[in-house]
């Protein structure tokens, strides 16, 4: 008895250490996927889940696609009940669960790089969108409203195509700077760069046998033009035109390439779609440039008028005077046609002009940010 009154204190004292340890080691060893997973943003919340993939197909590299074709998606409640994260609220009301999964594809088939995209739902609260989703939600008021005038997006046929010169259609991938044209059906985003490439080329400059010099041949799979755009993606190291992380959005996709006759002045005439080629870089067609005004007098993609109201005349930070297009003139064999000053006219394929790069995103790329302005453009993740 005398000796637990001598050594009370030190008994409290180690009492009272055990309980502690005991609370931390229950503390570190409860499972994550019974914690509560918030942030102050949602984009926070889709960063937590894609690192939860990430590290959990680290230790499940079977799931990994073998081809870009190939998608694998893993459930939120798969990394939730192997422990790799807890149950995410959402920001807005901490008692609404969110939902998620995440997309798993493969960038390039000659590269083991992987694209992790991550889709939540929290109610009604957020829901994780494409880019293409968000601007036509946005520029449609979620689908009640489809535009018949005024600048901003048109729906033309199944796809949704910008017009207009003070619109909003700026997104930035990594720090370059583009024009959205349009967001097709499949939800595929195409861009054009505001930035010119450094070098001219030619478009075709070999021997052409109905001009008896080296005047090119307008054939556009047989061109310069399309061994230049390919290689531009190809490039690496300072040279390149597009940085590492931007080739991981660029997707292939179906260019138009066909030829137009000069007494075919059809803004929707499809000519030049009548032939089409994949590539992961392209440049636009005659029509992509004239139905981008909304000028009642841009009748024909031959009309001055057509420069009015139009974006491409003022695409980047300084006005933009010459495009070259991958249309060639079905008249001949030697020329094709470029927009300059306004103005839409026939050049001889062996003629030499800088580029605006023109290329498609991945429809599973998601919005993050931006409001579309030049000075907040979009930005995805």
């Amino acid at each position: 008895m005398n000796w637990l009154r001598d050594n009370i204190l030190k008994i409290l004292i180690i009492l009272g250490v055990t309980v502690v340890a005991i609370v931390i080691i229950a503390l570190f060893m409860k499972p994550k996927g019974d914690s509560v997973v918030s942030g102050t943003k949602y984009g926070e919340l889709e960063t937590k889940l894609q690192n939860a993939a990430i590290n959990y197909v680290k230790s499940h590299k079977k799931l990994l696609p073998t081809t870009v074709d190939d998608v694998t998606n893993i459930k939120l409640s798969t990394l939730q009940s192997n422990n790799y994260i807890g149950k995410l609220v959402a920001v807005d009301d901490s008692s609404t669960k969110c939902e998620g999964f995440v997309e798993i594809s493969k960038i390039r088939e000659d590269a083991d790089d992987y694209r992790y995209t991550p889709y939540i739902s929290c109610g009604k609260y957020y829901e994780t969108k494409s880019i293409g989703d968000y601007i036509i939600d946005k520029e449609t008021n979620e689908g009640t409203f489809e535009r018949t005038s005024e600048e901003g997006l048109y729906k033309i046929g199944e796809d949704y195509v910008f017009k207009g010169e003070n619109i909003n259609n700026y997104i930035m991938l990594d720090d370059h700077l583009y024009r959205i044209i349009k967001v097709d059906q499949d939800k595929y985003v195409e861009l054009i760069s505001t930035e010119k490439t450094s070098d001219s080329y030619a478009w075709d400059d070999r021997y052409n046998i109905e001009k008896n010099r080296e005047d090119g041949i307008n054939t556009f799979l047989k061109s310069r033009l399309h061994d230049t755009l390919v290689a531009m993606y190809d490039t690496e190291g300072e040279e390149s035109f597009f940085t590492s992380k931007e080739k991981d959005y660029i997707v292939s996709h179906d260019y138009c390439i066909g030829k137009r006759s000069l007494n075919d002045g059809g803004i929707y005439s499809n000519a030049e779609c009548k032939e089409t080629t994949s590539l992961k870089v392209g440049l636009i067609s005659l029509n992509e440039y004239a139905r981008a005004s909304i000028d009642t007098n841009c009748k024909s993609v031959f009309d001055r008028s057509c420069a009015n109201y139009n974006y491409f005349t003022t695409l980047g930070k300084r006005s933009s005077y010459s495009y070259v297009t991958l249309t060639g003139v079905l008249d001949n064999t030697y020329q094709y046609y470029r927009v300059r000053y306004g103005e839409v006219s026939t050049s001889k394929t062996s003629s030499t002009n800088s580029l605006h790069p023109v290329i498609y995103i991945n429809n599973n790329t998601i919005y993050s940010s931006g409001t579309g302005t030049a000075t907040d453009p979009y930005v995805v993740r």
